[in-house]
């Protein structure tokens, strides 16, 4: 059965005139708007149409743009000319709502493959009640009921995204929290470049980065005693 992860995006969609008037009046700033829009809608996907943590957490600036592995300040800009260009809704808790989100949504597509499903089941058991054929692997049968399979494997993914999601942001939050309580020791430079690392994700880098300026800030206590 084919896989219904997915989202549509037209092969014309820079021809919108949204597109095409972001492009023309922001050329520096053009591709990133344009990338950002479509990991929202990928993101989208998880809660039809909106991009938040569940229907009753939105994510702050901060945390969208560790799971974008953009810097906070490009995502604002993005987000700033995709609103300005009524391609997404934003609100005062930072709820972000694609707008047209039908456009990119394939119900067709998922529609057309539950009905093939519902069709082999049928067929199925119009042959000695099922007793020679097999359809475990795609559909589940319960006092007449079929439960579409690829719904089950949406699901898991689903959760595996917020388990995946949760992870990055409680490691970004532990080791935002370890470089917080060296900042007054160390320069603004290499704070500067620590945070960086942070914000793009390079979790590695910034460990190993890290650990060399606290032994090298804990042996200069040393020395002063």
């Amino acid at each position: 059965m084919p896989d219904v992860s997915w989202i549509i995006i037209k092969a014309d969609f820079a021809d919108n005139r949204k597109f095409i008037l972001l492009e023309h009046e922001n050329p520096k700033h053009r591709d990133l708007a344009i990338a950002v829009w479509v990991k929202l809608l990928t993101m989208a996907a998880r809660l039809n149409g909106f991009v938040c943590y569940d229907e009753d957490t939105p994510y702050t600036l901060q945390k969208l743009s560790v799971l974008l592995k953009r810097k906070p300040k490009q995502l604002e800009i993005a987000i700033d000319l995709l609103k300005k260009y009524n391609l997404i809704e934003v609100d005062e808790k930072f709820l972000i709502k694609i707008h047209g989100w039908d456009k990119h949504q394939n119900t067709e597509g998922i529609e057309k493959i539950r009905e093939a499903t519902r069709e082999r089941v049928r067929k199925c058991r119009e042959r000695k009640k099922n007793k020679d054929c097999n359809v475990t692997d795609d559909v589940t049968v319960t006092n007449g009921n079929t439960q579409n399979i690829e719904d089950i494997k949406e699901n898991k993914k689903a959760e595996e995204i917020k388990k995946k999601e949760n992870k990055e942001l409680r490691l970004f939050n532990k080791k935002m929290k370890s470089l917080s309580q060296f900042k007054d020791e160390m320069n603004s430079k290499d704070y500067s470049d620590l945070k960086k690392l942070l914000d793009k994700g390079s979790f590695e880098e910034f460990d190993m980065k890290y650990m060399k300026l606290v032994a090298k800030i804990e042996s200069t206590k040393k020395e002063a005693d």
